[in-house]
């Protein structure tokens, strides 16, 4: 009688593989979808973040800086002089995000603002982004 040799079966290894597959298989759709919402969180994080800056810009330069979105992914912040500051192009590291605005934010030198929503959209849903009067900029 030979001892059995310590050790898994192919047929045991093989069982986990296909067991690993299924699971996989069945996360995968889950997966994507909470990507996309990342995406989408990324996004308006970022165009808040660049809002923020135009503002702290206006203060530090002491002069209006406007930022212009100029198609649905692309905007760039313009001091009072025409200057372009800073152009950023969203689809760079959120290929599936557009952007709208109900105008173009103005931050005055004195931190204030002329108050807009930016709203940023993927398969996800959408967020909005919006610059009060009082130069504060929030996601909603």
């Amino acid at each position: 009688m030979k001892a059995r040799e310590k050790g898994f079966t192919l047929i045991e290894l093989l069982t986990v593989v296909v067991i690993m597959a299924v699971l996989l298989m069945l996360a995968l759709p889950r997966m994507q979808n909470y990507m996309t919402l990342m995406r989408l969180n990324g996004a308006a994080r970022e165009v808040l973040t660049d809002l923020t800056a135009a503002r702290m810009k206006a203060v530090n330069l002491n002069q209006t800086i406007t930022v212009t979105f100029y198609n649905s992914h692309q905007y760039k912040q313009v001091d009072s002089k025409g200057t372009t500051l800073q152009d950023r192009d969203i689809l760079n590291d959120y290929r599936d995000v557009t952007l709208s605005s109900t105008g173009d934010p103005q931050f005055h030198a004195r931190g204030t603002a002329v108050g807009t929503t930016v709203t940023v959209t993927n398969p996800a849903g959408s967020k909005s982004v919006t610059v009060a009067s009082t130069g504060r900029v929030k996601i909603n």
